[in-house]
């Protein structure tokens, strides 16, 4: 097994590579073996960061937090909207890596646990690195950005999980229901979600 290379020279390198050209990225993703712990902590850990951290950094350089108007809060709300928005990328990640491995055999694929958390890792890189337009408020709109992720959640799930083209569409679908229904479970049982 090997490990993502922590350095932000690779980190940078790898995220261009993912939405550039996310095919052939995908493709030399489904050949490594990378250990899950690397996966976490030398990907999804500071990627996922980048949102909640430019969020905090606005709210301190420029006192204005999208949505704060309404609560009040200014940078109390920008630090519990970034606490809240980290975890929760982390526990779809999770939460997309244990539904994948049950999901895409349903559809015709195939995968296996390491595989489901690469397409699950590496699936969320374009709404992290768009989080960082949050950082200038004005240009926080822009992380819609993000829904990019959507196509390369896609294109993981054909070339990792090997669903095959024909249901592609249908599998991605069913596991966004699946994973949106569990959060609406889970922030049913823990408040403040």
């Amino acid at each position: 097994m090997t490990t993502i290379p922590v350095s932000t020279p690779a980190l940078t390198h790898r995220v261009r590579r993912i939405l550039v050209h996310p095919r052939s990225e995908w493709g030399r993703i489904a050949g490594e073996a990378l250990e899950p712990r690397s996966l976490w902590l030398g990907w999804v850990i500071p990627l996922a960061a980048i949102g909640p951290i430019a969020t905090i950094l606005g709210a301190l350089l420029f006192g204005f937090v999208p949505f704060a108007a309404l609560t009040g809060w200014g940078l109390r709300f920008a630090v519990r909207m970034a606490v809240v928005n980290y975890l929760g990328a982390l526990v779809v990640v999770a939460l997309l890596a244990w539904l994948i491995p049950r999901i895409a055999p349903r559809f015709g694929g195939t995968v296996d646990q390491d595989g489901a958390l690469k397409v699950a890792a590496f699936s969320g890189t374009a709404a992290w690195v768009a989080g960082i337009f949050r950082l200038v408020p004005p240009f926080a709109p822009l992380a819609i950005l993000g829904v990019y992720s959507l196509y390369l959640l896609y294109v993981g799930l054909e070339v990792v999980a090997k669903v095959p083209k024909d249901r592609l569409l249908t599998c991605e679908v069913t596991l966004i229901l699946a994973g949106a229904a569990v959060m609406f479970l889970i922030s049913l049982v823990v408040p403040g979600i």
